[in-house]
């Protein structure tokens, strides 16, 4: 059995100061086993989501017929579409939506999840005009015509129908993006600026592609800066879905020095990967 030897000397205790070569081996050997416990959980769960339906519904709205045009919406929502599909996402894609296509669309995307049972997981973009009045987000049909305030319900879906519609499918995770932060104050409506704050239910993460209250920095090229960032970081993250939009952010406060910081919501339950995990861990001693 192991001594531990203490001497003494009068006003003076003196310990070793470092453990037993036995106990270093024993202490890495528990740390190693651990990590490989932890990252097989990690692989598990990706496992699991990869089984599990990946549907998506994505709308562009880019041509208005009484509102300005906006560039670049019907590229951006062609682009992350491609990359869900990537990623083995089931996409249903629209461009130019009237109200009753974006209607029935999320209704669809409801039904599809439903359908596809527990573990399902659904994923919304939208890009186009949105509005924000008295703290609610509506976003903008292309054959909507408001006049007033009264118009809004009647002639837009509100973001918070389409957050009820995917919650109560009862299944998750729930990926929702609102790239919609244009300036939209040419209507006749007191609307405010940019988006309202949108608090995510459970299982449920809800991103705007800057900060509630701002506008988008408009991009000269094809492509939003968000959803260029958002594309790209689909495909090659292998980190958790926060991490993911994390990423994002810092690509999009890179590109516009720090004007436009996107932004999110997270209410989400367990991890969600868009693409297989990084398998590393240290080396057994």
């Amino acid at each position: 059995m192991m001594r531990l030897k203490i001497e003494t000397t009068p006003g003076k205790l003196s310990l070793p100061l470092s453990r037993p070569k036995e106990t270093h081996v024993l202490t890495a050997k528990m740390s190693f086993a651990l990590s490989m416990l932890l990252l097989g959980s990690v692989s598990s769960s990706f496992q699991a989501q990869s089984a599990s339906p990946r549907i998506a519904l994505v709308i562009g709205n880019s041509t208005y017929s009484a509102a300005p045009s906006l560039p670049t919406p019907a590229n951006d929502a062609a682009r992350v579409a491609k990359s869900l599909r990537q990623i083995k996402f089931d996409v249903i894609e629209y461009e130019n939506a009237d109200q009753k296509t974006m209607g029935e669309a999320i209704k669809q995307l409801r039904a599809r999840l439903e359908g596809a049972g527990a573990g399902a997981i659904g994923f919304f973009y939208y890009a186009g005009h949105a509005i924000q009045l008295a703290g609610r987000n509506y976003l903008v049909p292309v054959d909507a015509n408001i006049k007033d305030e009264g118009d809004l319900e009647r002639m837009t879906v509100s973001v918070e129908w389409v957050l009820e519609r995917l919650r109560f499918s009862r299944y998750g995770p729930n990926i929702v993006i609102l790239d919609a932060c244009h300036n939209s104050r040419f209507l006749n409506v007191n609307a405010a600026r940019g988006l309202a704050p949108v608090d995510a239910p459970a299982g449920m993460l809800v991103a705007l592609p800057t900060a509630p209250g701002s506008v988008v920095v408009e991009a000269a090229g094809a492509n939003s800066l968000y959803a260029s960032a958002l594309a790209d970081v689909i495909l090659q993250i292998q980190a958790p879905v926060e991490i993911a939009f994390k990423r994002v952010r810092v690509a999009v406060m890179d590109a516009t020095h720090g004007t436009q910081v996107p932004w999110e919501s997270s209410s989400l339950i367990g991890d969600f990967y868009f693409n297989d995990p990084v398998q590393t861990g240290p080396k057994p001693h």
